[in-house]
């Protein structure tokens, strides 16, 4: 066998790194105004329609059903105001920001082109105070989701809201029933989730994970938990007609913790979790963890009742749900 000499290695190094240049070649970033990105959005085809919308980031001042807060919002409503389109449309939201910080808009479970997913100084530039963005995709699949910005602590403040991409039909079954949306806010009375955020950083929050690791409860203590933004004395209400079935959608927007959620004195079918249909599952309970949107077919009773959908925690938050 030949000895391995200094030249022979020296050249087995070049061809090394000249097979690696090659390689690094034609593993190139792939920006938004590459071809391939049209390519793809044009793959995905459509229905032709545009869905346009305004979305204002704003301060104001909100009633909880007795507590009133200082949140941000979304055109001044908290939750803000769902998005609903159909699966291929086209959606066109334009974010104006008259906030006194940068913000931008995610869109949570949303598989879309990567330079509209909202996520500031990494896939698109932050939308300063006085200025508006545009982000303009098609909505790709049917589900629950919902959107809100990836900054700081602007979520816990109150500035997010669902949007439902339905499929090209529906059931007439559920089309009969109501349609309930059930979102749940985080809000921490007399005080700002800045200050909570620093008071954790400090080493200064609350826990409650011991009790052989079963709450639910996460490292802040809050005083009030809200179904669409209202406190349990005051709740949201829904009607519907006995035994007509009842679509609930809930989404878990609390950035700290997970929720056991019922209905009294009914069962449910859980039908998508995460924005995505799953086998039915029937259960009297369900457990939704942090950012976890969930859509739900439950039957109505065949006799006029009211219940209170609650999620029992500490605080107890409930969406009353009765008879029409």
């Amino acid at each position: 066998m030949s000895p391995f000499t200094r030249r022979a290695f020296l050249g087995a190094g070049a061809l090394a790194v000249t097979g690696l240049t090659a390689c690094t070649t034609e593993n190139r970033l792939i920006l938004p105004t590459d071809p391939l990105v049209g390519r793809t959005e044009t793959a995905r085809g459509g229905t032709g329609r545009t869905r346009s919308v305004t979305l204002t980031a704003a301060t104001g001042q909100i009633d909880l059903g007795g507590p009133v807060v200082d949140p941000w919002t979304y055109d001044d409503v908290a939750p803000g105001r769902e998005i609903r389109v159909t699966a291929g449309d086209l959606l066109e939201a334009r974010l104006v920001n008259r906030l006194p910080v940068d913000t931008s808009i995610h869109w949570h479970g949303l598989a879309l082109r990567n330079d509209m997913d909202g996520v500031p100084d990494l896939t698109q530039a932050r939308t300063k105070p006085g200025e508006a963005f545009t982000y303009r995709f098609m909505a790709p699949s049917p589900g629950t989701y919902w959107f809100h910005p990836r900054t700081g602590t602007q979520l816990d403040r109150g500035l997010y809201a669902p949007a439902d991409r339905r499929g090209p039909c529906r059931t007439r079954r559920l089309r009969r029933g109501v349609d309930g949306r059930a979102r749940r806010l985080d809000r921490r009375h007399r005080t700002t989730p800045d200050r909570v955020l620093a008071t954790l950083q400090r080493g200064g929050g609350h826990s409650m994970h011991g009790m052989g690791g079963r709450t639910l409860d996460g490292d802040v203590t809050y005083p009030h938990y809200l179904f669409n933004g209202r406190v349990g004395g005051a709740p949201a209400t829904f009607t519907a007609k006995p035994a007509h079935r009842v679509r609930i959608r809930f989404i878990n927007a609390g950035s700290d913790t997970a929720f056991r959620v019922a209905l009294g004195g009914h069962r449910t079918t859980v039908t998508q979790t995460g924005g995505f249909p799953v086998t039915p599952v029937d259960t009297d309970a369900l457990l939704i963890g942090v950012g976890e949107p969930s859509s739900n077919s439950t039957p109505a009773r065949t006799s006029p009742t009211t219940r209170k959908a609650t999620a029992p925690t500490k605080k107890t938050a409930a969406a009353v749900v009765g008879p029409r």
